[in-house]
């Protein structure tokens, strides 16, 4: 879990005080939609929200944060959009390229800007073990698909077909059905009055045939990293503190 130091967690609190006594309009989605009289690109609600002074962008409030911890923009975002459901409100106006339309503004009240504040850490260690699992899952596949390709290599054969007559699907496995146009392959479509064809894996007998159905190869990789995972970690030197 990345560490921080006292005077940054003291920097932290003191930005929690700040919030503490702040309170905030809780009604504003209550008021009527449409454009704002400021006569800028925004919405009546993202006016009222703007001039709330229980209220800030999350834009803004992520600042704070990054000056206090020197973290990642992008990655403070994701923390404090996961852990709240945000107020936000149109204003402003998207690139063509983008749908156009009006962009959205995320606000952060008191209350959450507060809570954020005095529990950084565990919203930390959450994210950390969520980036985690994430890394985990996508070594898991990578594993899985090595230890199913092997498999396949060892005990069966690859084949590739026209389907034009009688086809023996015994112990075979059909991994694509597909037909050519004149811009490619394309997954089949008895619409089209095209020649389909098919490739897949032929098992040598059905024993195999049955035991490749049966097994979950994500599961295996997933196992056998998450217990090489617990024995790195318990067979990690402990740190020695020096008085």
């Amino acid at each position: 879990m990345e560490q921080f130091t006292e005077k940054q967690n003291e920097r932290l609190q003191k930005l929690a005080s700040n919030y503490e006594k702040k309170d905030f309009d809780r009604s504003n989605y209550e008021i009527g939609g449409g454009i704002a009289s400021s006569g800028l690109f925004e919405s009546r609600r993202h006016e009222a929200a703007k001039e709330d002074s229980g209220k800030e962008t999350l834009g803004y409030f992520v600042q704070k944060i990054k000056r206090i911890t020197g973290m990642q923009t992008s990655v403070i975002n994701e923390i404090i959009k996961d852990a709240y459901c945000l107020e936000w409100h149109h204003a402003g106006r998207l690139p063509k390229q983008y749908g156009g339309g009006m962009k959205k503004t995320y606000f952060v009240n008191s209350e959450q800007a507060n809570d954020f504040c005095l529990n950084f850490s565990d919203y930390i260690k959450k994210y950390e073990e969520k980036e985690a699992q994430k890394k985990l899952s996508i070594k898991a596949e990578n594993l899985a698909n090595t230890l199913e390709s092997r498999f396949l290599k060892k005990w069966a054969i690859p084949f590739f077909k026209k389907i034009d007559g009688f086809f023996d699907k015994k112990n075979c496995a059909i991994t694509n059905r597909y037909m050519i146009g004149k811009y490619g392959e394309f997954p089949a479509d008895d619409r089209y009055n095209l020649d389909t064809y098919i490739d897949g894996w032929k098992f040598r007998s059905k024993k195999k045939y049955d035991e490749y159905h049966q097994t979950n190869f994500y599961e295996i990789a997933y196992n056998r990293l998450s217990k090489k995972l617990s024995r790195s970690k318990i067979d990690q030197p402990k740190q020695t503190i020096h008085n």
